[in-house]
């Protein structure tokens, strides 16, 4: 074993470290952070002096300030003033291609005498008919802008000898401008800063995401080289998986309980069972959970009746490690006790001794869990203990 040791130790010094993990946004719990047609939105809602969030232009000042900066265009941006409405998804009817007509402007500004259209753009690739978008705008005033907003600088697009163009500029560029021009003090309103803050927080995101590519490609790589020691180790990772699961398992069936997908039911009635906690997690955190659970119809009203008298009872188990909570309870699931134990083996540690003594110090003595149980259940279901059934 102790060359196992020195394996993993070697090759643990050799991998690259992983990539910070990153705190999750308001978008990633939605699972939307990869959206762009949310994203789309949002960019509309900031863009929209109309709405509630009360920035007023701020983002589209901030958009036009980045143009003139940066010297984009060669024509006076001086027009591109005044109130404008927002759309997003624009359906581009007036195409010329009849193949165009139904294609969707992302985000449209449009005042009375100009037009902005932005095609935003957070991974897939630029495929997008820009022209026929322009062609769209251009039927409503001679004034048009396009806007490629994505997080990496696009190559510009001209067209009709450079008259109409999209200009590039990034996400990065946008929040960063945005920023620098926010003033808190003349914003009242919480809720919109709030959202102003989470959707920056999901743009870094993106940019994070991208720049941990060279750290993962360096790992992968890595792991390439060591590929018969990770291999090894992973080998043996997996077999002691199959030993944990098969002892936990044994040590159950020894004492009446029968394995029936991840439950271990008593043999009288499988809806009295326990749950132990996955195998791998037992591995990947040295930690144990022991969960006795009613089911589905012990859970009639007088078996709820009994379940209070049984927690009555366990209130007197005379240890921190047992807890009396109802986290994971169901309709159809009930906890009567669960029992958890950090820094549950070492290296002195028979898994197998070590689990049966847990089971056997608090469930299945003479005056144990198990006992208390079957006790304040229904009389009319004759049940006795587990290891009562094994022969």
């Amino acid at each position: 074993m102790n060359e196992l040791y020195i394996k993993i130790d070697k090759v643990s010094k050799q991998l690259p470290d992983l990539p910070k993990k990153r705190s999750k946004n308001l978008f990633d719990i939605l699972g939307v952070e990869r959206r762009e047609t949310i994203n789309s939105k949002l960019v509309a809602y900031f863009f929209s002096a109309e709405e509630e969030h009360g920035l007023g232009t701020l983002f589209f000042d901030s958009l036009i300030q980045i143009i003139e900066e940066n010297n984009y265009l060669r024509e006076n941006l001086e027009i591109f003033k005044g109130a404008f409405s927002v759309l997003t998804e624009e359906i581009t009817r007036d195409a010329k291609l009849d193949e165009n007509k139904q294609k969707r402007i992302d985000v449209t500004l449009k005042a009375e005498n100009w037009c902005i259209i932005i095609e935003n753009k957070l991974y897939h690739h630029l495929n997008n008919p820009l022209e026929a978008y322009l062609n769209h705008a251009k039927k409503r005033t001679e004034n048009v802008l396009g806007v490629i907003l994505s997080l990496e600088s696009q190559e510009t697009k001209e067209f009709e000898n450079g008259k109409y163009k999209f200009v590039s500029i990034t996400h990065q560029e946008l929040i960063n401008k945005v920023q620098q021009n926010l003033i808190l003090s003349h914003v009242d309103n919480d809720t919109s800063i709030f959202y102003l803050r989470e959707y920056i927080k999901t743009i870094n995101s993106h940019y994070k995401n991208k720049m941990d590519k060279p750290q993962l490609d360096h790992l992968v790589s890595s792991i390439i080289e060591q590929k018969e020691a990770v291999n090894d180790i992973v080998k043996k990772r997996l077999a002691a998986i199959l030993f944990i699961e098969d002892t936990i398992k044994d040590v159950f069936a020894e004492r009446g309980y029968k394995k029936s997908d991840v439950w271990y039911g008593h043999p009288a009635n499988p809806d009295l069972c326990f749950w132990v906690i996955p195998a791998t997690e037992i591995i990947e955190s040295n930690k144990i959970g022991i969960a006795f659970f009613l089911f589905n119809d012990l859970l009639s009203t007088e078996g709820l009746d009994s379940l209070k008298k049984i927690h009555l009872k366990l209130e007197q188990v005379a240890s921190p490690l047992f807890y009396l909570d109802a986290t994971y309870d169901k309709p159809n699931a009930k906890r009567i006790i669960t029992y958890r134990e950090n820094d549950f083996l070492n290296p002195e540690t028979n898994l197998k001794t070590k689990l049966s003594s847990i089971l056997d110090s608090f469930y299945f003595n003479p005056g144990g869990i198990e006992r208390v149980v079957i006790n304040n259940l229904p009389k009319n279901l004759n049940m006795k203990n587990a290891s009562e059934y094994v022969h």
